[in-house]
């Protein structure tokens, strides 16, 4: 029997990525599920229908609103950088375990909650310090060259050619891909042979 992992790739700026990411978190919570996070920056997934623009017309952004208010997780239109976006992905390295997690929610905070400039390295540590993180790590990932080409081997392994929705959910061959919710989740975990 496969370990019951979960590989989950999305981007920071994907308002499609942080809904699923919320309902993920939902759907295992108290489940011995591990989730494998693995960002993936702009450019690696512009060829996505998603990824062509992060600036959504007003209809779609509302539907999106609409959506984040049914799963009671609040959201704001974000403004996308992409020094930001790999910004954000070298910091997801620095941190393992837990740790990466609470990175991830705190990221995603940022860029949907909040309204510090993401792109601003100082104020996206004091903002990682004000969400009980240590910014450590996160400083000395930008600091690391070896940092980066660990965020770049991670961007090869992008399934896009079979799959080019974000975000994505994968364990072993089975894939569930685009718009991620709980109730999705739960049919796709209840459909694996674990």
């Amino acid at each position: 029997m496969p370990e019951k992992c979960l590989s989950f790739w999305f981007n920071f700026f994907c308002p499609y990525s942080y809904l699923g990411w919320e309902s993920l978190k939902r759907s295992i919570s108290g489940a011995d599920w591990k989730i494998v996070p693995t960002g993936i920056d702009y450019e690696t997934g512009r060829g996505s229908l998603q990824f062509k623009t992060f600036d959504f017309s007003s209809s779609r952004w509302e539907r999106i609103s609409v959506r984040a208010e049914i799963l009671q997780i609040p959201i704001r239109k974000p403004s996308f950088s992409d020094q930001a976006d790999r910004m954000l992905l070298r910091g997801l390295k620095a941190y393992s375990g837990v740790n990466r997690e609470k990175y991830i929610n705190s990221a995603f905070k940022a860029v949907f909650n909040s309204e510090i400039d993401t792109a601003d390295m100082v104020a996206f540590a004091d903002f990682l310090k004000g969400e009980g993180i240590a910014d450590g790590p996160f400083l000395d990932g930008l600091r690391d060259p070896e940092n980066w080409l660990s965020v770049e081997a991670d961007l090869k392994g992008w399934p896009g050619e079979s799959s080019r929705l974000i975000p994505r959910l994968k364990f072993v061959d089975e894939v569930y891909a685009g718009l991620i919710d709980q109730r999705g989740i739960e049919n796709f975990l209840s459909t694996l042979p674990v």
